[in-house]
């Protein structure tokens, strides 16, 4: 299933991969979905001044990913990709 991914690995986005693994919990009811977080996003940017719209315009911003460790397993090929 994933040997088909990694040939467009430049297109695919991290949704994408997530939608394969089967702990992800998205319940739908009553035309709902509720989506359980699988990590947290830190970077310099604050909610005052905001992230920049169209990131490639700020090359030096950086930012840092924390996938909570039950979901780790599941990101294992992210290392296909050369952007997330």
């Amino acid at each position: 299933m994933f040997a088909c991914l990694k040939q467009s690995r430049n297109s695919l986005v991290l949704l994408l991969i997530l939608s394969f693994y089967p702990c992800i919990k998205a319940q739908t009811t009553q035309k709902q979905i509720r989506y359980t977080p699988i990590g947290t996003f830190y970077s310099d940017y604050t909610p005052k001044t905001g992230a920049p719209r169209q990131g490639i315009l700020m090359p030096e911003g950086k930012g840092k990913i924390k996938i909570f460790k039950e979901y780790q397993s599941a990101l294992k090929m992210l290392d296909w990709f050369e952007y997330i």
